[in-house]
């Protein structure tokens, strides 16, 4: 079984001279001498990778998992490396696209993890047990907070590693804020600069001399002057 971790960076170039890097640690030197070894980091292209994987797969039962997949272009060069019979290599594709992955096979829906789940997730990336996790309120928070979702899951994990529950919920909680903050910000951009533009077009006059008055006497001349070279240039 090979793991190869995408995300939306990573290109099937790379993830192919890497597949060959994991098949050279396995590979004994007979094999490496009959198969025509060559170091991944001399191979050039996308096909030349393909066509030499293709022969260092060939009659080898192997299970391929290309994980959190985002562009098709990721995919492709590997489905190359199965002949359409008799092959003995399996894909497996993980994504969080509907449309990509009924592009090359068949679907299989991940659901959110339940407790005793996530309790799995947390104990094997945060080497804490199971008893301390499940007792901890804290940590029962951080699962709902997190929403069954793994790659969630194991990031919270690897904060329980080095800190405290009570100060990973703290970030939590900061964070949700944080964005919460910015979504207002953004919906308020969106939402209410054209109520107040259009308020301001039709009352300008009203709301300029009302501004005025706050003005103090002797800079009132300039002030005024100033407000009206934009209404012109507004107005163009």
């Amino acid at each position: 079984v090979v793991w190869l971790a995408f995300g939306q960076e990573r290109t099937a170039f790379e993830m192919l001279r890497s597949l060959a890097e994991r098949l050279g640690e396995v590979l004994t030197d007979a094999e490496k001498r009959t198969l025509h070894w060559k170091d991944p980091s001399e191979l050039r292209d996308e096909r030349e990778a393909t066509d030499k994987l293709r022969g260092l797969l060939r009659d080898k039962r192997c299970l391929l998992v290309l994980d959190d997949v985002w562009d098709e272009r990721q995919v492709a060069p590997f489905k190359q490396l199965c002949p359409p019979t008799g092959s003995t290599l399996s894909l497996l594709l993980t994504t969080r696209l509907h449309d990509l992955g009924l592009m090359f096979g068949e679907l299989q829906p991940l659901q959110p993890l339940v407790n005793d789940d996530a309790i799995r997730v947390l104990v094997s990336y945060s080497g804490k047990s199971a008893a301390a996790l499940r007792a901890d309120d804290d940590v029962n928070e951080i699962i709902r907070r997190c929403d069954g979702l793994p790659v969630m899951l194991r990031a919270v994990a690897s904060m329980l590693r080095r800190r405290s529950s009570a100060d990973v919920l703290q970030t939590l909680a900061t964070s949700l804020r944080i964005g919460g903050s910015a979504l207002m910000a953004v919906l308020g951009n969106v939402v209410l600069t054209p109520i107040v533009a259009y308020y301001l077009l039709i009352d300008y006059e009203r709301v300029l001399t009302k501004a005025m008055r706050a003005v103090p006497a002797r800079w009132r001349g300039t002030v005024g002057s100033f407000f009206t070279d934009v209404d012109h240039m507004l107005g163009q």
